[in-house]
């Protein structure tokens, strides 16, 4: 399951997309892809194999991977097909400009629910290969993208699949498997804190999806 032509987000986390030469397999987004492989089992695989030694980065002559890539590379190993350039791009966040990427305008994209800040929901529903999913319905295995709000008003986000569910407190709490920028200098793996799926709280975005 190697292989995969490395491009860089712009974006969750402010990086800039720097498109690579590469030939897309033009797929038929109108028919949806039936039966795609569990995503979960796919970023197990990916970090065993193609990331196993990787750390969080944009670099990928580094061996670096950044959020919205790793997410990328499990979507597309899952549905077995390399997307279209505008939906890999909503994936990676990727259509933001530089301006757009700076406070107080992301901040302010965020809150608006900006359709190019939902990232992997937004992508995979207006290709037909996904389902949105609210908090109380996620599930191991399920895509999402997220923002949170820091105590200086800034926006910050993260992307993954969902590895597990607590449904044992006031608001379901998820681990999510991903790249991650902490603790330093990254890792590909599991998260080390839950988040919680708290779609009432005003400094948070929660965009989950399922794949068909």
């Amino acid at each position: 399951m190697n292989g995969l032509p490395q491009q860089q987000s712009n974006g969750v986390l402010g990086m800039r997309i720097r498109t690579s030469p590469l030939i897309l397999l033009v797929f038929a987004l109108s028919i949806g892809i039936a039966n795609a492989t569990d995503p979960l089992k796919v970023a197990k695989e990916l970090t065993s194999t193609r990331y196993k030694g990787w750390t969080y980065g944009s670099v990928s002559a580094k061996n670096q991977v950044d959020c919205a890539q790793f997410l990328l590379a499990v979507v597309e190993h899952s549905v077995r097909a390399t997307l279209a350039p505008k939906v890999r791009n909503r994936i990676l966040v990727a259509e933001l400009s530089k301006e757009e990427l700076e406070q107080p305008s992301l901040a302010a994209l965020v809150i608006g629910n900006d359709e190019r800040t939902k990232g992997v929901q937004s992508a995979l529903v207006g290709a037909r290969l996904g389902t949105g999913v609210g908090a109380d319905a996620a599930a191991p295995g399920d895509l999402i993208q997220y923002w949170m709000k820091k105590d200086n008003e800034t926006w910050f986000g993260h992307a993954g699949v969902i590895q597990s569910v607590d449904r044992s407190g006031d608001v379901p709490r998820v681990k999510i498997w991903g790249a991650h920028a902490t603790p330093e200098p990254g890792r590909i793996g599991i998260s080390s804190l839950p988040l919680r799926l708290d779609e009432k709280d005003a400094g948070r975005r929660l965009y989950i999806v399922r794949l068909k």
